[in-house]
């Protein structure tokens, strides 16, 4: 390799570096789960003048774990069109029941895509609600939360004998994962709110700043993993 290559490179190896050590230090000041060390050493990595592939693995070693759990809960939340938090809160929520936030994901889709179709006056998804007394939009007419929805519906279901014609409300609603939900539905909205807020108070929940954190590191982290090879 040409020196002028070799020296390019390794200013791109460090540049590189040192922002992914930056992101490191942003995520672990943001979350209380990560502590002070995380920071501290990846700064630490991207001071040593040592070769670029070295302070990569110390970085990727260091924040990897944290980085990719954080991100992972940023993107599931998105696809299932809850806040990061709420995704945490019902992820404890659903274990507390016997479920997974996996088995409760399409079940969630689901509830969001009949909303919007009762919004729309689709009959199917209008009945559906309608049969519980469930509202879903606002008084000024826009979509309620999947939230405050889930909420209501939990209610109706807790006050609601388990049989055939539970399982089949909820599958009108949530599709064909609904029966998952159950256990947790049967909880009620005080029950499944003092799950939420255990996940609070057991310290499980992390920021939105915290995970968004942790998607720039994972992109810096994947990009150093390109340059390194």
């Amino acid at each position: 390799m040409p020196r002028e290559t070799v020296g390019l490179k390794i200013d791109i190896d460090s540049r590189s570096v040192a922002t992914a050590a930056r992101r490191s230090d942003n995520l672990a000041r943001s979350s209380g789960r990560v502590g002070t060390a995380l920071g501290g050493m990846a700064r630490a990595a991207a001071a040593v003048g040592v070769a670029a592939t070295a302070a990569v693995a110390g970085v990727v070693a260091l924040t990897l774990k944290v980085a990719e759990q954080a991100d992972e809960i940023a993107k599931h939340s998105t696809r299932i069109g809850v806040s990061i938090e709420s995704y945490q809160e019902l992820t404890h929520a659903m274990e507390l029941s016997g479920g997974s936030i996996g088995e409760a994901s399409a079940a969630i889709r689901r509830l969001s895509g009949n909303m919007l179709d009762a919004s729309q006056g689709v009959s199917t998804a209008v009945d559906a609600f309608a049969g519980l007394g469930i509202e879903t939009t606002t008084a000024a007419g826009g979509l309620r939360s999947v939230d405050d929805v889930l909420a209501d519906i939990a209610d109706e279901f807790a006050a609601m004998e388990d049989g055939s014609l539970k399982t089949a409300r909820a599958m009108e609603l949530f599709g064909r994962s609904g029966a998952t939900l159950i256990p947790l539905l049967n909880q009620g909205s005080e029950g499944i709110a003092e799950m939420r807020q255990e996940a609070h108070d057991l310290g499980i929940v992390i920021s939105t700043e915290t995970a968004h954190a942790a998607e720039a590191l994972n992109d810096d982290l994947t990009r150093l993993r390109g340059i390194a090879t």
